[in-house]
């Protein structure tokens, strides 16, 4: 698990509000950010989520493909809200939409879902990344 320190934040997630003492010092789609290639299956009925933190004035990239096409989204957790914001979809998709990117204002969590509608396991395969 990622290393905490400074202050604390709390982010809703998968349904629950988690309350975090502040951000990571390290997370592992952050160390991924130079854009190793990983590689999931997703179960029938099920999802994949990857969570990271994107400081203030930088930009998330992503890209991917699937084996067959997967409902995709990005989206962030409103706390205040109370519920989930989308940035992007979600959208029915084989790979990688035109949009591949998103840029924060302020720091936050974003999270990239693929959700498996189908009745057989697929194969999903993403890289992610952050910049300047």
């Amino acid at each position: 698990m990622a290393a905490w320190r400074g202050s604390q934040a709390t982010v809703f997630m998968a349904g629950a509000l988690i309350s975090l003492f502040a951000y990571p010092a390290q997370h592992s789609a952050i160390e991924r950010a130079g854009g190793e290639l990983v590689e999931k299956t997703i179960m029938p009925g099920k999802m994949h989520e990857e969570c990271l933190l994107v400081r203030a004035n930088q930009q998330l990239h992503y890209e991917f493909d699937a084996s067959v096409d997967v409902e995709f989204n990005v989206h962030y957790h409103d706390v205040t809200l109370g519920r989930i914001i989308y940035l992007f979809g979600p959208s029915l998709v084989g790979s990688t939409p035109d949009m591949k990117g998103y840029r924060v204002q302020e720091s936050q969590v974003l999270c990239l879902m693929w959700n498996n509608t189908h009745a057989e396991a697929i194969r999903l395969e993403y890289s992610l990344g952050v910049s300047q």
